[in-house]
C-alpha cells in the first residue's frame, strides 16, 4: 500500500465501484461516499499541491452560508449498507489514547478531532476492530479528508439538538475550490495533535499550525462565533474579562441539501449551483443530485472528469460551441459522462 509523507496509507477510503471505474483509472482511484455527511457538490480526490495527500473539492457551486458538512447526533446503521457508513465514532479520553501502542496511536490521532474538554473522536471504524489493526483501517467517510487552511472555506456553526457538528460555507464556493477549516477552531490537544508547517499560502497563513493557536488574539477575532464549545470555554477561562461569542446558530431548514437528504422537502435549486450548471437545460439533471447513492456517485464522477480534464465550453465563428480540454487526454481515456434524463431513471 502506498504511504504518504506522514507514513500512513495515502488513500484510506474504499474506492468507488461501478462500470465507469473500469473505464477510467482516474475514477477508480476516487473514494466512494456512502456516509454522505458532505454536501453532494463536494468530492474527495488526491491533492497534488499544497503538501499532497487527499482533499475535498467543490465540483459545483455552493452559496455562502449553505451547509457543507453535517453529522447527526443519533446516527444508526445505514439501511442500505452493511458497513459502518452512518455510525458515529465512540468518544475516547486522553488517557485511553495515550495508552495505545505507538503505531495505533499515530493512526488514531491522524483522524482525531476534539469534541469536548476530555473527549476525542476518530474513525467510526475504530469502534469495532482490534487496536493493533488501527494502522490498516479504511474509512468510508470522506469528511475525514478535510484539510486545514488559515483562511478556511468552511466554519463551524450551531446545528441545534439534531446535529453533533455542522459547517457552513464561509464564502461562495465555485468548482475547484478546496473545502477546508481552520484546525484552531476545534483542536487544542497538546502532545496529541502534532505541530506542522502550514502551506495553505493564504494571506492569513500563520506559517505553523499548533495546538495553541486558539490563544492568539487575531485568531479569536477572526473566528468569533465559530469556535467549538470546548474552545470557547477555554478562551473564557484564560480571558475572563473578555466576552466570548458562542457558536452562531444555523437555520438548517434553509439548507437545500439537508432537506433533500432527509426527504422532508424538495426545495429549490440554489442560484449558485444553478449558475454553475452552465446551461438552463441542464438544471433538470442537477435537480436529482443526492436523490440516491447511485445517481449521487454518477454526479460526482461526471463532475470530477470535468475538473480533471479541465473541460470548458468555448465558442468561435467556425465551430460555434464546443468543449475544450485544458489538459492532455490519452487515447482510450474516459473524457466525460452524460447523465440520463429523469424519465430514464
Amino acid at each position: 500500500m502506498e504511504l504518504g509523507p506522514n507514513g500512513l496509507p495515502y488513500a484510506r477510503c474504499p474506492p468507488a465501484l461501478n462500470e465507469w471505474c473500469k473505464s477510467s483509472p482516474f475514477l477508480a482511484q476516487l473514494p466512494a461516499d456512502t456516509v454522505r455527511s458532505m454536501h453532494p457538490a463536494i468530492v474527495c480526490r488526491p491533492r497534488n499541491d499544497v503538501g499532497g495527500g487527499m482533499g475535498l473539492f467543490c465540483s459545483n457551486g455552493i452559496a455562502k452560508g449553505d451547509v457543507v458538512w453535517a453529522e447527526l447526533k443519533e446516527a444508526g446503521r445505514d439501511e442500505n449498507e452493511e458497513s459502518l457508513a452512518a455510525r458515529i465514532a465512540v468518544p475516547r479520553t486522553r488517557k485511553w489514547i495515550e495508552a495505545l501502542p505507538p503505531a495505533s496511536k499515530k493512526a488514531y490521532c491522524h483522524f482525531m478531532y476534539k469534541t469536548d474538554d476530555d473527549e476525542f473522536q476518530s474513525l467510526a471504524e475504530f469502534n469495532c476492530m482490534p487496536v493493533d489493526e488501527y494502522p490498516n483501517a479504511r474509512t468510508v467517510d470522506i469528511a475525514n479528508y478535510m484539510n486545514h487552511s488559515c483562511s478556511p472555506t468552511c466554519l463551524f456553526v450551531d446545528g441545534g439538538d439534531e446535529y453533533e457538528g455542522l459547517m457552513v460555507a464561509a464564502r461562495d464556493l465555485v468548482p475547484g475550490d478546496e473545502v477546508t477549516f481552520d484546525y484552531c477552531t476545534s483542536e487544542d490537544c497538546d502532545g496529541l495533535s502534532p505541530e506542522f508547517e502550514c502551506r495553505c499560502g493564504t494571506v492569513n497563513c500563520r506559517g505553523k499550525v499548533t495546538s495553541r493557536d486558539w490563544q492568539l488574539q487575531s485568531v479569536q477575532q477572526q473566528y468569533a462565533g465559530h469556535f467549538m464549545p470546548h474552545i470557547v470555554e477555554k478562551i473564557a477561562r484564560v480571558n475572563p474579562s473578555v466576552e466570548v461569542a458562542p457558536l452562531v446558530k444555523a437555520d438548517v431548514s434553509q439548507s437545500w441539501w439537508l432537506a433533500n437528504l432527509s426527504g422532508s422537502a424538495e426545495g429549490p435549486i440554489p442560484k449558485l449551483m444553478a449558475s454553475a450548471a452552465g446551461r438552463p437545460d441542464r438544471l433538470e439533471l442537477i435537480e436529482h443530485v443526492a436523490s440516491g447513492l447511485w445517481l449521487d456517485l454518477l454526479n460526482r464522477q461526471a463532475a470530477m472528469l470535468i475538473v480533471h480534464h479541465r473541460l470548458k465550453i468555448s465558442t468561435n465563428e467556425d465551430l460555434g460551441g464546443f468543449v475544450e480540454a485544458g489538459a492532455a487526454i490519452g487515447a482510450g481515456e474516459l473524457v466525460m459522462m452524460l447523465l440520463p434524463r429523469s424519465d430514464e431513471l
